[in-house]
């Protein structure tokens, strides 16, 4: 299943709560990507029970010792890929003075984007195109940056299970899973509050590495 969609929203979804809303009087001045937004996801699984072993199309009349070993076998798989989400900006001291309202920091008008090529965990945008707003003010950067992005995220889990017939009905299953087959790093967020000593900085992994674990199931 894949999709390609474009979320807006003007609150609600705001799970930064440091944040918060920028003017309590302006609701429509926090329209903006949703933090939820993802333009691309595809996610997509398989299931397939390999041609080997008796009463297959290799192997029909393999010995039972030959089909224990080689016949009976299945593999499984899930595949995530999704664009990154995006980065929602803070400063590290709210001086708007607004009796509730949050604050933001204000950009010079240039984009804080960087090529790929360029990026790195140290520095994942342009920190110098972000600067602490002037007192009294809310900042002019929206609630959700609308080009700034975290890291996108690839995930497949994989797993090959062997079925073991013992009687008629009963039969025991080898399984091997693999979680994150190809330890790919999905890194976190920048950290996004200007002012603070690492802006700009990845110092976190939002996923796990690879994990694999294997079971015997017996059912009758």
């Amino acid at each position: 299943m894949g999709s390609i969609i474009k979320l807006i929203s003007d609150g609600g979804d705001n799970v930064w709560a440091s944040a918060g809303f920028r003017d309590f009087y302006c609701r429509v001045c926090d329209r903006s990507l949703s933090v939820y937004d993802q333009k691309h996801r595809l996610v997509a699984n398989f299931t397939y029970e390999l041609p080997f072993g008796r009463s297959k199309w290799v192997g029909a009349n393999w010995n039972r010792v030959t089909d224990a070993v080689l016949g009976q076998w299945q593999v499984n798989g899930i595949i995530i890929v999704g664009s990154a989400r995006p980065l929602q900006f803070g400063v590290i001291q709210n001086t708007s003075f607004s009796f509730g309202g949050g604050q933001r920091p204000d950009s010079t008008g240039r984009s804080a984007d960087i090529p790929k090529s360029e990026r790195t965990l140290a520095r994942w945008f342009d920190t110098t195109q972000f600067v602490l707003p002037q007192p009294y003010t809310f900042g002019n950067v929206g609630r959700l940056h609308p080009t700034l992005r975290g890291d996108r995220f690839e995930n497949i889990d994989f797993s090959i299970f062997k079925n073991i017939r013992l009687r008629e009905r009963a039969q025991v299953q080898f399984r091997a899973e693999a979680f994150n087959l190809l330890n790919h790093p999905v890194f976190g967020d920048p950290n996004t509050t200007v002012g603070h000593i690492s802006f700009g900085q990845v110092l976190s992994q939002a996923n796990a590495p690879r994990q694999v674990q294997f079971g015997l199931k017996l059912t009758f």
